[in-house]
């Protein structure tokens, strides 16, 4: 399996400087590059001065990722997507890794972070095995909009798992979360309602349910779910 680009993030830490008198609060901002790697885990790398991956890679716990991590798409679209283009223009034209033209400064950083997440290593050199995992992660983040539905992939899977854990609070922040990613996802407003209803708030389960079916009349599922509703006279 081939490690699945999430973006770019921000972990944001209130930090005391200084004493007495002349104490600060100040607000601590690191920026990460994160990926989704083979079996499920969180891998994150902070970013350089220029905004690029470092390639030192460590694993984070999902819902520490979901719960602290804070995605900033516009810093992927300002500083990594024109990388990513150029660096996919050169890789796409090889066939082995030796015919890969000279990269920039700024594509080596980007290949470097690719390798990292590949390998859980920095300066991992690229291989002819490796060059249709980079070809393939590189086509994934093409566009900003791709990595921030796999974050929100990440979300609702996340929001599945704690629902069947009955951890209904949490579903509901992380299905959350995903509708202000996409707040014209029937699917998730119906999602939410069935966690809802099993929180019993009926009237916010009927509400989600509602709000699908304006976008989505057809959305059958949402349809039966009120019919239930109504029928046993609940909500």
């Amino acid at each position: 399996m081939i490690p699945i680009v999430l973006g770019i993030y921000e972990t944001r830490k209130a930090d005391d400087v200084g004493t007495g008198t002349t104490r600060q609060t100040q607000e601590l901002r690191i920026s990460w590059f994160v990926a989704q790697v083979p079996g499920g885990e969180i891998a994150c790398q902070p970013l350089n001065d220029a905004n690029l991956p470092s390639g030192f890679v460590q694993t984070i716990d999902r819902d520490v990722f979901l719960s602290d991590y804070v995605l900033v798409p516009d810093k992927y679209d300002e500083h990594m997507r024109s990388v990513v283009n150029s660096l996919r223009d050169k890789v796409n034209g090889a066939t082995a890794a030796k015919e890969v033209p000279s990269l920039s400064r700024e594509e080596s950083m980007l290949l470097r972070g690719l390798m990292g997440f590949l390998h859980s290593r920095p300066d991992v050199a690229l291989s002819d095995t490796d060059l249709f995992s980079v070809r393939a992660m590189l086509d994934a983040m093409r566009q900003t909009g791709n990595v921030v539905l796999e974050y929100q992939r990440v979300l609702t899977g996340a929001a599945i798992d704690l629902r069947k854990q009955r951890m209904f609070d949490k579903a509901v922040s992380y299905y959350s979360k995903a509708l202000e990613i996409d707040g014209y996802n029937d699917h998730i407003m119906f999602n939410l309602a069935r966690v809802y209803f099993e929180m019993g708030q009926l009237d916010e389960a009927r509400n989600q349910l509602f709000r699908a079916l304006e976008i989505n009349p057809e959305l059958e599922m949402a349809r039966r779910f009120l019919r239930y509703l109504d029928a046993s006279g609940k909500g």
